[in-house]
């Protein structure tokens, strides 16, 4: 009796091991196409790289992130400046738009630090 459980018990760990590989196989030749690239590409050889048009997050200069179509700009309100630049992954190498606050010393406008006070 307990020889025939442990041979039933083999049997259906055999076949869910054979059902796992052809499924992973057959999964295989249905996704060969896929890059291992992520929704958010990095800039370099993709579909939809980030283009920061200051290069870097800089106060003092007006800038735009160009993004999957989408232009987003540097922008105040009030003495606060929100800096768009083009930040890199912390789990890949993509970057993606991502904004940051900073408050201007002399003032905000135009979508930047003003650098002397009026």
């Amino acid at each position: 009796m307990k020889k025939k459980v442990i041979d039933r018990n083999k049997r259906l760990v055999a076949t869910i091991l054979t059902i796992s590989l052809l499924f992973l196989s057959s999964g295989l030749l249905f996704f060969k196409d896929i890059t291992g690239n992520s929704i958010l590409d990095n800039g370099v050889n993709q579909e939809y790289p980030c283009i920061d048009s200051d290069f870097k997050p800089d106060y003092y200069n007006y800038g735009e992130v160009s993004y999957r179509e989408e232009i987003y700009s540097d922008k105040c309100i009030g003495n606060t400046l929100y800096e768009k630049y083009c930040k890199k992954s912390m789990f890949n190498d993509n970057y993606y738009p991502e904004s940051i606050a900073f408050v201007c010393t002399y003032g905000c406008n135009n979508g930047k630090c003003s650098t002397k006070k009026f």
